[in-house]
């Protein structure tokens, strides 16, 4: 962060990031950008570039159409969901993940990129008929892979929020549709990506 200036988050992903089903405040991004000022860090207001259904090509696709502040504290990256669901091979999904990272960072090279693993949509009401076995599956596949990117790529992986594959998530913790999340799970992983990070670093920022 430059001297004077507040803190600048930018946020990529899908409709996890964006809260699909809760209000504006509620994502995980804004709830993140409270506990910086709570802190006592001035913090602006996240800027997402994230929509529900995008894949990695779609969100590489807008951030590259983006104009987009060279000044950034911080991105955060939330993909991969849309790629499974579709039924995307790993292989496919691994080259298309790493043309996304390489995208970012071409723009941010040394910016500090955080990256959260994929939710396990597989133990949610929405997957009610589907085989929850394989979803499940796929996403320990999928995240693998993030994982395994992040590190090639410098950025932090956020391994806390990795769900248990068995966990089947409280109906408090679903919106209406039956898969998304509402604030109580946003409220968790913008505190664990606090505590893992932003508590360790913002004595020097």
């Amino acid at each position: 962060m430059q001297h004077g200036q507040s803190f600048r988050i930018l946020a990529l992903g899908d409709s996890y990031t964006i809260g699909e089903g809760v209000l504006p405040e509620h994502r995980w991004p804004n709830l993140l950008a409270e506990y910086i000022r709570t802190a006592g860090i001035s913090c602006e207001v996240p800027v997402l570039i994230a929509q529900t259904g995008w894949t990695t090509d779609e969100l590489q696709d807008a951030f590259i159409a983006e104009k987009l502040n060279p000044h950034v504290d911080v991105i955060t990256l939330l993909i991969g969901v849309n790629n499974q669901y579709r039924g995307q091979d790993p292989s496919v999904y691994r080259r298309s993940l790493a043309s996304l990272f390489q995208v970012i960072r071409s723009s941010y090279p040394k910016t500090l990129l955080l990256v959260l693993p994929i939710p396990n949509w597989g133990q949610t009401p929405f997957a009610s008929g589907r085989d929850r076995a394989k979803i499940t599956s796929e996403i320990k596949e999928f995240n693998q892979i993030n994982r395994e990117q992040a590190i090639q790529f410098g950025a932090l992986w956020i391994h806390e929020l990795e769900m248990e594959a068995e966990v089947v998530p409280p109906a408090e913790w679903i919106v209406e549709d039956g898969l998304h999340y509402t604030n109580k799970v946003y409220t968790q992983w913008a505190r664990v990506v606090y505590d893992t990070w932003c508590t360790e670093n913002f004595s020097s920022v």
